[in-house]
C-alpha cells in the first residue's frame, strides 16, 4: 500500500468512529416510561417516550418484559418489534402486556431500545446503540380488571 492509500483507509476508519461514537447519527433515545393509561381488553398499555434524530429509522428494535418482584422467575415478555415508523423528534408508543398472566403484586417493567443497523458504517452492527429503562409498578385487580400504577 502506498502512503496515500493508507491515509484514505485511516481517514475512513476515523470517519466511521466519529459517526458512531461522537455524532450518533442513527440514535434513538428512550426518554421515559409513563403511567399506564388504559386497559385494552386483556392487556395493560404502558406508554414510552422516544426521541429520534431522523424519520424512518430502520433496524431499531424495542423489547420489553415485566418481572414479578415477589417471584423473580415469573417474567412476561412482550413481542420485540421495529421502530421504523417513529417520527423525527419526540414520539410516544404504547407497549401492551397481557393481563391474563398477571397476579396482583409489585412488578418491574424493563424496556430496551437497540439500534445496530447501518449500511454505510459497520460499527453500528459491532457496537449497537442500546438504551435500557426500568420502572416499578403495583398491579391490582378490581372486579377482575387489572390496573397498574407506579410504586
Amino acid at each position: 500500500m502506498t502512503n496515500y492509500q493508507e491515509l484514505v483507509l485511516y481517514g475512513l476508519v476515523g470517519l466511521c468512529i466519529a459517526d458512531r461514537f461522537i455524532l450518533g447519527r442513527k440514535k434513538i433515545d428512550l426518554i421515559s416510561i409513563g403511567e399506564p393509561q388504559k386497559t385494552y381488553g386483556h392487556a395493560i398499555a404502558f406508554p414510552i417516550s422516544l426521541k429520534a434524530k431522523k424519520t424512518n429509522v430502520t433496524g431499531a428494535q424495542v423489547e420489553y418484559w415485566l418481572r414479578d418482584k415477589r417471584d423473580p422467575t415469573t417474567v412476561i415478555s412482550g413481542k420485540s418489534r421495529t421502530l421504523e415508523f417513529t417520527e423525527k423528534g419526540e414520539s410516544r408508543e404504547h407497549l401492551l402486556i397481557d393481563s391474563r398472566y398477571l397476579d396482583p403484586s409489585d412488578w418491574v417493567l424493563t424496556v430496551r431500545v437497540t439500534h445496530g443497523n447501518s449500511r454505510i458504517n459497520p460499527l453500528y452492527r459491532v457496537f449497537p446503540i442500546t438504551k435500557v429503562l426500568t420502572k416499578q409498578f403495583s398491579i391490582i385487580s378490581q372486579d377482575g380488571v387489572f390496573h397498574a400504577s407506579a410504586s
